[in-house]
C-alpha cells in the first residue's frame, strides 16, 4: 500500500521513524516528497494524494493546529481515500478508538503493540473511508505545507510558526 503522509513540519524527526516502521511492514510512504517554491501547492498535493492508496494523518498538537494537514486530510476524503490517523503525540483531536479499531499510537516508538495495531488498521484501510461532507479544513490554508520545508524559500514565504 502507498501511504501519503499528512504531517506538521514540527514532527518531521518522529515522522521519519514512523516511515521506517511503515516500510518494515512492506508499505511505501511519501516521506521524500517535496514541493517547490512557486508551484501550485494545492494542485500538486491534490494530484499526489490521488496517486496514493490512503492518507496517513500523523496526529499531534502541531498537526491538529496546522491548516495544511487538515486540508490534506480533507482532500483525501474528497478523493475517496481512506484517512488513517496515527498518534505521534497525544491530542484531543483524535479519539483512542475509531469504530472497532484502536488508533495506532506511535508516541513511544515502534513497539510490537504499535506495529500490530498499524498492521491491523492497514489491512482494514477501507474502514477508514469517510463520507464526503463538510470537513473542518480551510479552503486556502495559511503558511506552507510541511512538504515544502527544506526547499529554498524566499523570506516572505517562510513559515514563522507551525
Amino acid at each position: 500500500m502507498r501511504l501519503f503522509l499528512a504531517y506538521a513540519h514540527h514532527d518531521f524527526g518522529q515522522l521519519k521513524q514512523l516511515a521506517e516502521s511503515i516500510k518494515s511492514l512492506g508499505h511505501d510512504t511519501s516521506i521524500g516528497y517535496k514541493l517547490m517554491p512557486g508551484a501550485d501547492w494545492k494542485a500538486e498535493l491534490t494530484k499526489t494524494i490521488g496517486d496514493y492508496d490512503a492518507v496517513l494523518y500523523a496526529a499531534s498538537p502541531a498537526s491538529s493546529a496546522n491548516e495544511w494537514c487538515r486540508w490534506q486530510c480533507a482532500q483525501g476524503v474528497k478523493l475517496g481515500k481512506p484517512v488513517i490517523p496515527v498518534i505521534l503525540q497525544e491530542t484531543a483531536s483524535v479519539p483512542g478508538v475509531l469504530g472497532p479499531y484502536t488508533v495506532p499510537n506511535f508516541s513511544e516508538g515502534a513497539s510490537e503493540t504499535f506495529l500490530a495495531h498499524l498492521k491491523e488498521v492497514l489491512q482494514n484501510a477501507d474502514s477508514f473511508r469517510l463520507p464526503v461532507q463538510d470537513i473542518p479544513a480551510p479552503e486556502d490554508p495559511d503558511g506552507i505545507p510541511a512538504q515544502a520545508h527544506g526547499a529554498h524559500m524566499p523570506p516572505h514565504l517562510r513559515a514563522t510558526e507551525e
